[in-house]
């Protein structure tokens, strides 16, 4: 009976977690944000440069999404309309999206870490590439 308990706790929390990150992660410059999330930096980042228009456009998507994931992000601002856009995409415009995204400069699902204190020093992190930053980044 005790298994049975564990065994149903692991698939309640696994199903929760499987709906906790239902984009991907987009990192550039030493910052990262899931595309689904409402943060402004990311929204700066891809918005006001004009990047999201460049990916959305050079992807595979048909006009319809391409348009309906470049109003839902940077003119509506709508976590749950990105994320039902990208739900509805085929696994092969997925990936097609998030190569447009590679292709513009962007990591996917890759978090830059830093190296502080006795990492730097030791040289465990040769390849650095983002500074370490101090609280409030």
């Amino acid at each position: 009976m005790k298994a049975t308990r564990h065994i149903f706790w692991l698939i309640v929390i696994s199903l929760a977690l499987s709906g906790c990150a239902s984009t991907f992660l987009v990192s550039k410059d030493c910052y990262s944000a899931f595309l689904d999330s409402n943060d402004e930096k990311l929204v700066r980042m891809l918005c006001d440069t004009n990047d999201f228009r460049r990916i959305v456009d050079s992807s595979m998507l048909s006009e319809n999404n391409r348009s309906g994931l470049y109003e839902a992000f940077c003119e509506k601002r709508s976590v749950e309309e990105v994320r039902k856009i990208y739900a509805s995409l085929t696994a092969r415009e997925q990936d097609d999206l998030k190569l447009s995204f590679e292709k513009q400069g962007y990591d996917i699902n890759y978090k830059p870490v830093e190296a502080t204190g006795a990492a730097r020093i030791g040289g465990l992190r040769e390849n650095l590439s983002c500074p370490a930053q101090g609280p409030g980044f």
